[in-house]
């Protein structure tokens, strides 16, 4: 059978399935199209445990073909947990390949296709589930064609053979790669077109992204059954999970006249009036039908549907036939869920993860050389998870002084399990109701999103009982912290965390018509620059000025900014003029000081005219006193003179800023105020800073910049530096290493650090100014390493995770602990691992781990070099910068061996004491 053929066959079974569902139907299906034998064999139930074998309705082997079988089981209630145990029987039981297909009892139903695919490369074996449904409203055009794959050409296939083809339908990464192409393709469509009527391409670009954003949330909320059509005749209402595509259906079929315009005269009206609950609508044209489905729409607000600048654009230009290849060859191609896979359970579907790889791919251009040079990679979920969890353990251990073991026993459990007091579980609830976590270079949001997810699973382990949704809303508003100078990737981190916030909340537990559903993060989520802190080209902080109208000013933010996160979107102008006010204050600080600066050298000016008069025949006498004083009296003058250009820049600056439109500058100290008031700084900073190296770095926002423009740029970099730390770094230091001077002047003084990124650091040149200024500033905990697994296949680099505590005192004596992990993350990140670590004092090694601790001091004695004691190298040696990575992480076991039995046997002497040596070595 033709291949465009099979697939409208197998897509016409599909969209038929869940209304006449059957293993009758299933069979047909298997043996007439993928050319299977018919097979009829019940499995008995008890294979089962008691509990799960009450919620399974039967189990059938329905079609075979040579050894590999199609299951089909009816559960009372699709769910995950109880398909991955039903299969795991099966397999035990004597079934080495097969489908397993899982439908539930509802009309319509839904099913789940679930492949098995075990991993390779590890020496445990894991399975992964790979799972497809097919239901009422879900995109089946994907799955169509990659279920062609499985025809059965030859009959004498072996059935390992068959696994490998349902292997390869079911390949995520296969439907992941092509949704990126579609979705560039129609990025690319959208901007040529508006490049036609002399829109930039930055701005086609915005409006397309945002378009594409406000859509695809409209498909997974459609699916939840929030969206309706009031059915004629009758009180009750329609859900429609096809809603948005149906929509524009009607409209082309029934509606559209000559002058209409889809974008303009309808969608427009649904995103910003019927899911704001402004009524305008009412007032249009529209098509009663129209108006009656948008006065039941949920409350959604949040600014995803607020109108913009860019949204004029696509009011006056975009065209009907744009709709067209969005839904054909996007919406209605691939199935949207909102549930993020977990490591061994996926969906072949789009989750909103995947929206963070969109990002990863479109930034700076889509070819993977493009993200190398802006230095943009998608960290994998499961080292977000490992960084987030040991920097809670390390912060909740700082702040609240409970044992290490019995934090790590209770972030790291997968279940209930752990030995916390009532008190201590009392004093853990209260601080992470708080907590203030940043990502510096927030991309798509990956870090913040799993930090919410992280943080609702110690809540629930805490006995947290009120709805998730609500559990999910406070952490966003109290906790979640992030900036990037890409002003879409912030749209998309936003959307990320909304969508998050939607996951498994049914419409009866919250109210999802009369309060704002999605709360506004843009006061959350800040674009800017996060390492250049400007205001037309000056610095300004608040850190170090401590004014009762400071702090009332940051707490009246505050407060506003939680009404404007709840739905009140009228309280966004009041926190920019509040943040104007701020900015005042500060500017009226710096003049006041300025002016009394000038009023002391005015009385000093005075006093020496009043010394002059005194005895001025004498000072007329005398030539030297003369010029003495017409010196000094110069000089104040001059300071004065000095002092007045700066009030009057001062106030050139604030009279200029007053008359930009719009804020055109981020500022941490102004932006995130209420923070650095209130605790001081971030509890928790985490991240994966651009990989960007020294030649390459310039403006971000420049997609081409001048010699002269990247030079001006690292000079402000390194200013920066000396500004916040009084230390001078050089000029060939890579990106990354900037963000860590930046993140780390952040935390508050108990705060918890935690990077991933390049090791170059650990061993090259520019590294040994960070390590120098860690190792005397800061308590280093961690230097992690995995030699089996590069976290970023596309990336020319290796990477190392970083984790620092801040510290008031320094203590030399703190050992940093160098560990190379034998086996991929996953397979070692555990319980006993983690106490393992902690315990460890001196090199140590097992099967999956090594550890070298090394005291801070001795790091920095050895990258100083000469021969004099310790005390006085330590005061006055120059560091040079050790190979911490060539030796402490990278070294081969045996040397690690060799250095064990001679550290025992205290035999090990250096070289240079028994050779000489001639020239260079």
């Amino acid at each position: 059978m033709k291949t465009g053929e099979i697939e409208k066959k197998i897509f016409d079974y599909l969209k038929e399935f869940p209304y006449k569902m059957g293993s009758d139907c299933l069979t047909q299906f298997f043996t007439s199209i993928l050319n299977f034998n018919y097979t009829k064999e019940e499995i008995p139930k008890n294979i089962l445990r008691e509990e799960i074998k009450n919620r399974v309705k039967n189990i059938n082997i329905i079609s075979s073909k040579n050894d590999f079988n199609i299951f089909f089981i009816e559960v009372e209630k699709l769910n995950n947990a109880i398909e991955r145990e039903v299969i795991e029987k099966l397999f035990s039981y004597g079934y080495p390949f097969g489908l397993f297909i899982f439908s539930d009892e509802k009309k319509p139903r839904t099913l789940h296709f679930v492949n098995v695919k075990y991993e390779e490369e590890k020496e445990v074996k894991k399975k992964i589930l790979r799972r497809m449904v097919i239901g009422e409203g879900e995109g089946l055009r994907t799955y169509s064609e990659r279920l062609a794959i499985v025809e059965i050409k030859d009959d004498t296939i072996p059935g390992l053979e068959i696994q490998r083809l349902f292997d390869e339908a079911f390949n995520v990464e296969k439907v992941t790669e092509e949704f990126f192409e579609k979705y560039k393709e129609i990025l690319e469509e959208i901007s040529i077109y508006l490049g036609k009527f002399g829109i930039s391409e930055d701005n086609s670009r915005f409006f397309g992204i945002q378009l594409l954003n406000r859509m695809m949330f409209i498909y997974f909320i459609q699916k939840k059954g929030w969206l309706y059509w009031k059915i004629e005749d009758k009180e009750i209402d329609k859900p429609d999970k096809k809603y948005l595509y149906n929509f524009y259906l009607k409209y082309k079929n029934n509606w559209k006249t000559k002058e209409s315009n889809f974008y303009r005269d309808y969608l427009s009206n649904l995103f910003f009036y019927a899911f704001n609950h402004n009524y305008v609508y009412k007032n249009t044209k529209l098509p009663d039908e129209v108006k009656i489905s948008f006065s039941i729409m949920p409350y959604l607000n949040g600014g995803l549907f607020s109108k913009n600048k860019f949204d004029e654009i696509g009011e006056i230009l975009i065209k009907d036939e744009i709709f067209d290849d969005i839904f054909n060859n996007l919406l209605e191609r691939f199935n949207f869920t909102i549930r993020e896979d977990l490591p061994f359970d996926i969906d072949v579907a789009v989750d909103p993860e995947m929206l963070g790889k969109v990002y990863e791919s479109l930034v700076h251009g889509e070819e993977i050389n493009e993200r190398r040079k802006a230095g943009i990679f998608y960290t994998p979920r499961v080292e977000i998870d490992y960084m987030i969890k040991m920097s809670l353990v390390e912060n909740l251990n700082r702040n609240l002084n409970i044992d290490k073991n019995k934090l790590i026993k209770f972030i790291f459990s997968d279940d209930k399990y752990y030995e916390l007091t009532e008190k201590e579980k009392y004093e853990i609830k209260n601080y992470l109701d708080n907590i203030k976590i940043l990502d510096p270079a927030v991309g798509s949001g990956s870090f913040l999103v799993r930090a919410m997810n992280i943080l609702v699973e110690l809540f629930i382990k805490l006995g947290y009982e009120t709805n998730l949704f609500n559990l999910r809303k406070n952490i966003m508003k109290n906790s979640l912290y992030g900036v990037d100078v890409m002003e879409w990737a912030v749209r998309v981190a936003e959307l990320r965390l909304w969508l998050n916030l939607l996951i498994d909340i049914d419409k009866d537990e919250i109210d999802i018509y009369t309060n704002p559903l999605l709360p506004n993060l843009s006061f959350n989520i800040r674009q800017g620059d996060s390492l250049v802190q400007e205001i037309l080209g000056k610095s300004i902080s608040l850190r170090n000025i401590d004014l009762p109208k400071i702090k009332n000013l940051t707490q009246e933010i505050a407060k506003e900014k939680r009404r404007f996160f709840d739905g009140e979107s009228d309280r966004k102008d009041i926190i920019k003029k509040l943040e104007y006010d701020l900015i005042k204050t500060i500017y009226d600080e710096k003049k006041n000081k300025l002016i009394k600066d000038r009023n002391n050298l005015v009385n000093e000016k005075n006093k020496s005219w009043d010394q002059y008069n005194s005895k001025l025949s004498y000072v007329e006498e005398n030539a030297f006193e003369k010029k003495k004083f017409e010196e000094e009296i110069e000089n104040i003058n001059n300071s004065i003179e000095k002092i007045n250009l700066e009030i009057e820049n001062l106030n050139k600056e604030f009279r200029d800023l007053l008359e930009k439109e719009n804020k055109e500058f981020f500022l941490w100290d102004i932006d995130f105020s209420d923070v650095f008031v209130e605790k001081g700084g971030f509890d928790i900073i985490i991240g994966n800073p651009p990989y960007v190296r020294q030649e390459l770095i310039g403006p971000p926002l420049e997609k081409n910049p001048t010699r002269e423009q990247k030079d001006n740029y690292k000079k402000k970099l390194q200013e920066m530096v000396e500004k916040l730390w009084k230390i001078k770094v050089g000029g060939r230091c890579d990106l990354y290493v900037y963000f860590y001077f930046l993140s780390l002047s952040l935390l508050n003084k108990n705060g918890t650090f935690c990077f991933i990124n390049s090791n170059s650091w650990l061993d090259v040149d520019f590294g040994k100014y960070l390590q120098e200024f860690l190792l005397k500033n800061f308590e280093m905990k961690r230097i992690i390493d995995n030699q089996v697994k590069r976290s970023f296949k596309e990336a020319d680099i290796n990477t190392v995770i970083v984790l620092i505590n801040n510290t008031n005192k320094i203590n030399l004596d703190n050992k940093v602990k160098f560990i190379m992990y034998k086996k991929p993350f996953e397979d070692v990140i555990s319980i006993d691992n983690e106490i393992f670590i902690e315990e460890v004092n001196e090199l140590k090694k097992n099967s999956n781990l090594r550890v070298f601790p090394k005291t801070q001091k001795e790091l920095l004695l050895e990258g100083i070099e000469g021969d004099e004691p310790k005390e006085i190298k330590l005061i006055s040696g120059k560091y040079e910068g050790g190979k911490w990575g060539g030796i402490y992480l990278r070294a081969p076991d045996i040397y690690f061996t060799i250095l064990e039995k001679g550290l025992k046997c205290q035999k090990l002497a250096k070289l240079k004491n028994f050779c000489i040596f001639y020239g260079y070595v």
